[in-house]
Parts: C-alpha cells; sequence; structure tokens
C-alpha cells in the first residue's frame, strides 16, 4: 500500500514537472539586432525641409528580446539601441543659427546642437530569412555631438505564435525631420 502510494505520489510530482516545462513562459534573452546596409534612412521631411547639414551619424548598433511585462498586451519587443551622431559643424550653419538674442537678462544663439525626431523600425524573420512581421519604435531623439542610447518597446504586440519562429530581428533608424532646423 506504501509502495503504491509514493508511485501514485512520484507520477503527480513528475506531471507536474513534465507540464511545468512544458507550458512555462519562455525566458526570452537578448538578441543582437542585424542592419540591412547602415541601417539608416532619412525621411523626405528630414532631407529636403531641414537648412543645416546632416553630421555624420555611425550606423546604429543594438540588441532587443521579446518581454512580457504583466501590463496585458502580451509579448512586446523591448530593445537598447546605440547610435553617435558627429558634433553641429558650426562653420557651415546659415547666418540665422549664428546671431544671438538677448531676452531679459537671457543671452540665446548661437546654434550648437541639433535635434532630430527619429523612429526604428524593427523586422522580425524567421530562421529562412522571410519576414514574419514588421513594428516600429516609439518617437526618440537623437543629439549632435553625443553618444546617443535609444530604449523602449516597439508599439504592437507580439503574437505567440511568432516568439519561437524569430531567429533574428532587423532594424533601421529612421530620421523623420529635424527640430531645430526652421526652412
Amino acid at each position: 500500500m506504501l509502495r503504491r502510494l509514493a508511485l501514485i505520489v512520484f507520477g503527480i510530482v513528475l506531471g507536474v514537472v513534465g507540464t511545468y516545462f512544458l507550458l512555462r513562459i519562455p525566458s526570452h534573452k537578448w538578441m543582437p539586432l542585424t542592419r540591412e546596409g547602415q541601417g539608416l534612412a532619412w525621411s523626405n521631411d528630414s532631407l529636403f525641409n531641414a537648412d543645416i547639414l546632416f553630421p555624420n551619424t555611425t550606423p546604429p548598433d543594438g540588441k532587443a528580446k521579446f518581454v512580457d511585462r504583466g501590463l496585458g498586451h502580451g509579448n512586446e519587443l523591448g530593445f537598447l539601441v546605440k547610435t553617435k551622431m558627429d558634433k553641429l559643424d558650426v562653420s557651415k550653419l546659415p547666418a540665422k543659427y549664428k546671431k544671438t538674442d538677448e531676452h531679459n537678462n537671457y543671452t540665446v544663439g548661437p546654434t550648437e546642437i541639433v535635434l532630430y525626431d527619429t523612429h526604428i523600425e524593427f523586422t522580425l524573420k524567421d530562421a529562412d530569412g522571410f519576414t514574419l512581421m514588421k513594428t516600429e519604435g516609439p518617437s526618440l531623439e537623437i543629439w549632435s555631438g553625443r553618444d546617443n542610447t535609444l530604449q523602449g518597446f516597439a508599439k504592437d504586440p507580439i503574437p505567440e505564435a511568432l516568439l519561437k519562429r524569430t531567429k533574428s530581428i532587423q532594424m533601421q533608424l529612421v530620421f523623420d525631420k529635424c527640430d531645430t532646423c526652421t526652412p
């Protein structure tokens, strides 16, 4: 009788442990983000409606992982991307950016930093390189003359069926507009 009870308890424990390992929420680790070409893109607004020359920018480098923040959205794509933009070459600025203005007791100008609104586009791909899903991150700022760290979550939740099938994530840093520039 005692032996039979021990076998039943052992079977239950084995079943619970097996179920846990089969149905548990997978632990997602950081994946390196890849890029096509330089991984940089510019909107028409940032290219043609800006009167300040675009400073050199290093290709973005980063990583991403799937995160369930417990907010009821399911898994989200969390990312951490770094890029560096060179200092603004003030000798090439149009004259309107080189002057100083006095407001009460404050002096403003000349322009030394340029600020860009950006976002990151992500493409989730399977082992064969087929696109599973595309999504993008929120609006982010990049400053000239700084090492910029961009961190956040993509806008769209990632369906459970795509989590295990995603083998690579491609990113593209898109410059939407120049906040400092006034055409």
